[in-house]
């Protein structure tokens, strides 16, 4: 009598579970049109230093800081950015960020599947990480981090688990890291934090693990862990870029005016403030449920990530990287009986089919033809002034003191180098009287003395974030309205006419 086998026919139910992950992150990617804050100003950077051969440290973008020092910490993301936008536009690099983001949680999920959680486990912890990433995912240097982070953490974590993992690699992604995002810094933390965890485990908590580690194994870490540390230096200003991040973190600009800088507390209303509490207030319940099988180190990698994100709304990412797969780990923790595997062939084909050609028919080259609302159709945000910039330039209007919306500086450095900007992005860069003058601006507040102080020409305003201003020039006897292009609306002087009432 023969034993009937398995089917090995492709897919399997849990196959449909990854390919549902991989599915549902790639369609985030896809459907989030460009927005232009940390985009433009980017690239536009990269194309100086294509064209130049070298790295700017002064401002080159600002009519008011025009020459002041500014230290440009990622310019190797800010170059690949525009080595993609130059070989296939917007379009290309949506793609290649889709591929970036589904490749670093399959990663993820790779991870969790190695701490010993089954695939729908790993599957669930990983979409539990991307959840609270997934406000992070717009292309800027920052998402170039993600998968050195990942990998980091997947290295560590298969040290702790046997000893034996490529800690070589470490000092290898520190080299790009340090050179593509100021996050550089998780790499030495996350080593400092799995080293002392392992020495406290071995010494006083051995009752916690299987198999702690040796005392070769944890020299073997810190001197990797030290050599990473030492190729922080190989970026162009070597020991500067630790005074880069020390200031980037104390200044009062970035701290204040951010919302992705600031404290979940201050943002309670933000969806994504909610989620994050959410998924904190879950992990709690699993440490709590399974707490015998939880390990000092888990305490230890937890408890200072926790504490970023309290700080910053921005740092929440970090947090769900970490926390998967720990959280894949502890729900795995006591063996379950086998499943067995439910399915029929031929719909399991039909689903994935389904879910590829929801992929495929997203992707960015063709997306606009869907004819899907602007916030998931467009390739870029409407809030870009692109139609603007164009009627600008259409028209002959060539402001040289331009005030403008924070996010249209972005692309007026991109579209118009020949033009200096009033505001953008670079927070650090400008001084706190500058932000509290342009927000009181957007309000429609003291334009007569703030349009003196500046020696504004002209207006170029977004009319749903600074209706305040718009409704205020639209009285004002001084400007007139010239043009409304999409959601960005133009003023310029009234000829013949002063600009105070």
């Amino acid at each position: 009598m023969h034993r009937t086998q398995p089917s090995r026919a492709w897919p399997s139910i849990d196959q449909i579970w990854v390919v549902a992950l991989v599915t549902l992150i790639a369609l985030k990617v896809q459907l989030t049109p460009i927005m232009p804050n940390d985009f433009w100003w980017h690239i536009a950077t990269g194309r100086i230093i294509a064209q130049t051969g070298d790295i700017p440290r002064a401002d080159q973008f600002s009519y008011l800081r025009d020459g002041q020092a500014y230290y440009n910490q990622p310019w190797l993301a800010q170059l690949l950015m525009y080595g993609g936008y130059e070989l296939g536009g917007p379009a290309l690099l949506v793609f290649l960020q889709t591929l970036l983001i589904t490749g670093s949680f399959a990663l993820l999920y790779t991870i969790c599947r190695r701490e010993g959680a089954d695939v729908r486990v790993a599957v669930m912890s990983t979409l539990v990480g991307a959840l609270v990433a997934m406000d992070n995912w717009q292309i800027r240097p920052q998402t170039y981090a993600i998968p050195l982070c990942i990998a980091t953490l997947g290295i560590l974590l298969a040290w702790r688990r046997s000893g034996r993992a490529p800690l070589w690699a470490l000092p290898l992604i520190m080299l790009l890291w340090v050179n593509l995002h100021g996050t550089f810094t998780l790499l030495p933390v996350l080593c400092g934090i799995f080293w002392l965890g392992a020495i406290a485990e071995r010494q006083w908590f051995t009752q916690s693990v299987s198999s702690p580690r040796s005392w070769q194994e944890l020299r073997a870490l810190a001197l990797w862990s030290a050599a990473a540390l030492l190729a922080t230096l190989a970026n162009p200003r070597g020991f500067g870029i630790w005074g880069y991040v020390a200031g980037l973190l104390s200044n009062r600009s970035v701290g204040d005016l951010v919302t992705e800088w600031a404290s979940p507390f201050r943002v309670i209303n933000e969806p994504m403030t909610w989620i994050f509490f959410g998924v904190f207030a879950i992990m709690v319940a699993i440490l709590a449920w399974r707490r015998r099988y939880v390990h000092l180190t888990d305490l230890l990698v937890l408890l200072p990530f926790t504490a970023l994100s309290f700080q910053s709304v921005r740092n929440i990412l970090w947090f769900g990287i970490v926390a998967a797969p720990i959280c894949a780990r502890l729900l795995s923790a006591e063996a379950r009986p086998a499943r067995r595997p439910i399915g029929v062939v031929f719909m399991n084909r039909l689903i994935a089919g389904l879910l590829a050609l929801m992929v495929l028919g997203t992707l960015p080259w063709w997306k606009e033809a869907l004819d899907l609302p602007p916030a998931v159709g467009n390739l870029i945000s409407v809030e870009t002034p692109v139609a603007a910039t164009e009627e600008l330039r259409a028209r002959g209007l060539q402001p040289q003191r331009l005030f403008h919306e924070m996010g249209f500086g972005s692309y007026l450095i991109w579209s118009t180098p020949d033009r200096r900007v009033f505001i953008d992005p670079r927070i650090e860069l400008y001084p706190y009287e500058q932000w509290r003058d342009y927000i009181v601006l957007g309000q429609g507040q003291e334009v007569d003395a703030l349009a003196e102080k500046y020696d504004f020409d002209g207006w170029l305003i977004d009319a749903e974030r600074q209706a305040g201003l718009v409704a205020t020039l639209d009285r004002h006897p001084a400007w007139q309205r010239v043009f409304t292009a999409e959601q960005t609306v133009y003023f310029a002087p009234r000829l013949n006419a002063g600009r105070s009432k």
